[in-house]
Parts: C-alpha cells; structure tokens; sequence
C-alpha cells in the first residue's frame, strides 16, 4: 500500500511539473519576443516619419474562396501609401495561393504596375516568410506591413534572421474575435523563438525548390468584384415612398452606392463593417443620431452599450497622434441596431422566408431605402444591407463587408440564407 501511495504520489508530481511546463514555456516565450525584438514599429498614420527602404512586405490572411479579408485589405492599402509615398519600390505579398492571388490582383487594380509587385505562395507564415524573403533578395531594407498585435513577434523574427526591417502598424480598423486573435499570438511565440533555432534561420521551404510566382496581368476573379465592374441595373429605381418623413431615401442610397466598395474614412471601420455602413447610410437618409461621442485618450475605440442612444464619432487625439472613435452598440452592432430602431424609434420590421412566395410577400411589402437582412439556417443574423432599388419583379441592395452594389436580392440562394428581413424605414410606427 505504501508502495502504491509513493507511485501515485510521483505520477500526480510529475503530471504538476507537465503542467507547470507546458504552461511556463509559452509564458517565457512571450515575454522573449517582447522584450528582445528591436524592430522599429510605426503606425501608419506617421507615414511622415518614415524614411526611404526596399520593399514593402505584406503577408496574406485567409479569405473566403480567393476575397480580400479586411486585415488583408488595411496590409495592402500601408502597403500602396508606402509605394505612393515613394518610400519603397516594390511590395512582396506572402501567404498561400488562395491568398497571394487575390492580393496582387487587389493591388494592380489599385495601380501597382506588375513589375513592382513579388508573390510568394509559399511564405505560409511570418518565419517562412522573412526567410524565404532572405533567401531570394539577399540583404535588403523592408517595411513589413500588418497589425499592432503581431508587430513584436515580426520584429523579433527579422532581427533573428538579420533582416534589416521594421513594422508598420495597419490598424485602421476595429477587428473581430479579438481575444481569440490574442490566445492564438501568445502561443505563436514559442513558434517564433524555437523556429530559427530549429531551422538554423533557413526557409523550411527553398526557393531554389519553390521560387516566387510571376505576377501576371489583372484576370477575371469570380470571388472578387471591383467597384469599376458594377453597372446600376437599368430597371434599378428609387422611390421614396414616404417623402413627407425626414429620411431622404435618394440621399441613402447615393452613400450607399458610394461607400460599398470602401469604407468612409469619417467613420471608424470594422472587420464586420455591414451594420456600421448602414447606420452611416441612414445617418446620410437624415435620420438624426441621438447621444453625444465621448473620445477617450486612453483607448483607441469606446463602444457604448447605451441602448436608447445611436450615434458615432471621430476625432484625433493629441496623446498618440492617431484617430479615436467613439459610437454606440446600436450603430454597428446588428441585435441592437434593430432593438434601436423598432423599440426606441418605432420602426415597423418583417420577416419572409426564402422561398418564391416569401420573396413575392416580400417584394410587394419592401422599398428603396429600407434595411435589408439576410439570416443563417441555424436563424442567426449573417448580413445587413440596405435596399438601393426597386426592379421589375426584383429588388436591390448595397453592402459592405461582403461588398455589394445594386446586388440581386432574389437571387441569394436559399440554401445559404433561409429568411430575409426587412426593416421597413418608410412605414414607421404612428
């Protein structure tokens, strides 16, 4: 019996020191990266300070088959001001080919002639990267662009691999599941500080066994639309159907159709912009805001959570040089959005199932200017748009996030969303 009690005792130490190790070994890598890395890191609000280097590079994010997502699109756009700027003269992109694609597509679109733009499809994360930068352009100066939260683990890797770089803060926007992206940050560090032991700093893949892509002309992209691409459908009309109101339904959709493709730089963004753009599509409709933006100098973003305000402000702060936003839940929140605007404001909302008779009840009971959403089967929120026309046996609608312009309402699958909803802005409540 005491045999067993002594073994059992060393099973539960040795599962102790398991854990203790298994816990204190991220901690001790975190705390490496942040505390050697000597990587200068800039926001990209002070393009003004920064001198003259290379390249820009920018490593990919997964989208969804083959889009833009919206941390790719703040990397790219730092990326272009840096070009523009004359502060460097060719931008690499990295990531895996879904990825590489659609971002160079996105930046020759924006004006970067295909000589000044490298594409790696196998830089598949930010050690792979750098390294496999190394390997092809030997010693060169570089910008590497991406958001504050990964700045200190990409520093530390240049300076570990003896790449003369520094970071350029992308965050322009308020990004979603920001926990989630912290949790998965802490343990890429021990990634970070062991990989360069491993590999001896070398790319796990060569470039003499994978080299860079040819970055080719601008091609077609199923999964990408461009705003120059969109026409307004000839049978697109706009009516207010209640022009005796305050709200100016010709006004809302003209935002609407301008700002889908981007995002107004009055506002703060979002990762998941769609119900921001249409409270910004309202607020240009006229409906006032009510409750004044508090900006705070310590944080960056202040979302209150009061329910009968609805408003968003911006303002730029002394203590950092950067913009702050303040905006209540009910302007880029959907589930308080709507409890804003029937409970507080009175408006009347309807839902139709996806179906050929839902989608007729729909039609004859929707108007330009009215508020669009589309639900999950699982009856969860997916997407919001506002109505931007009405066509024959058809509607319209605008969208951000999943950018949309004078998009066909009636030919979203149903499969892929089984209700619509509709908020109806031109038959508000007496």
């Amino acid at each position: 019996m005491k045999k067993g009690k002594k073994k059992g005792k060393k099973v539960i130490v040795g599962i102790l020191l398991g854990l203790t190790f298994v816990l204190l070994v991220p901690l001790l890598c975190f705390g490496i990266v942040q505390l050697f890395q000597k990587s200068e890191a800039v926001p990209i609000e002070q393009i003004g300070s920064l001198s003259k280097r290379d390249v820009a590079i920018v490593p990919g994010t997964s989208g969804y088959q083959g889009s833009i997502t919206a941390k790719s699109e703040d990397r790219l756009q730092a990326a272009i001001q840096l070009y523009h700027a004359g502060l460097v003269s060719q931008i690499i992109v990295s990531g895996d080919e879904n990825e590489v694609t659609p971002m160079t597509q996105y930046l020759m679109r924006k004006g970067i002639p295909s000589e000044c733009l490298a594409s790696d499809s196998h830089g598949i994360d930010t050690y792979e990267t750098i390294a496999r930068v190394k390997e092809k352009f030997g010693d060169l100066s570089c910008y590497f662009c991406t958001q504050k939260l990964y700045s200190s683990r990409a520093g530390y890797l240049m300076d570990r691999l003896g790449v003369d770089g520094s970071v350029v803060n992308v965050d322009t926007m308020y990004y979603s599941n920001a926990g989630k992206s912290a949790v998965r940050e802490f343990l890429a560090a021990t990634k970070a500080v062991f990989e360069p032991i491993v590999l001896f700093g070398k790319a796990k893949t060569s470039v003499e066994k994978e080299d860079f892509i040819t970055v080719e002309k601008p091609v077609e992209n199923s999964h990408f639309v461009y705003s120059d691409e969109v026409e307004t459908p000839e049978d697109c009309k706009v009516v207010d159907e209640n022009p005796e109101d305050d709200y100016d339904v010709q006004k809302a959709v003209a935002y609407a159709r301008t700002y889908a493709f981007e995002r107004n730089p009055a506002y703060g963004r979002f990762e998941s912009n769609c119900t921001n753009f249409v409270s910004q599509c309202l607020v240009a409709g006229g409906i006032a805001m009510k409750g004044k933006p508090e900006i705070s100098e310590n944080n960056r973003w202040d979302v209150s959570g009061k329910k009968t305000e609805w408003y968003s402000g911006a303002e730029q702060c002394d203590t950092d040089g950067l913009t702050h936003y303040s905006m209540s839940e009910s302007f880029v929140k959907t589930d308080a959005f709507f409890e804003y605007f029937t409970e507080e404001l009175g408006y009347t909302f309807t839902n139709y199932e996806n179906t050929y008779e839902g989608n007729l009840k729909c039609y004859e009971e929707m108007a330009a200017g009215d508020v669009l959403v589309l639900y999950n089967e699982d009856g969860t929120v997916s997407h919001l748009g506002l109505v931007s026309g009405m066509g024959e046996k058809n509607a319209y609608y605008c969208g951000n996030t999943t950018e949309r312009r004078d998009f066909s309402v009636f030919t979203i699958n149903e499969q892929t969303y089984s209700q619509i909803g509709i908020l109806h802005m031109s038959k508000k409540r007496k």
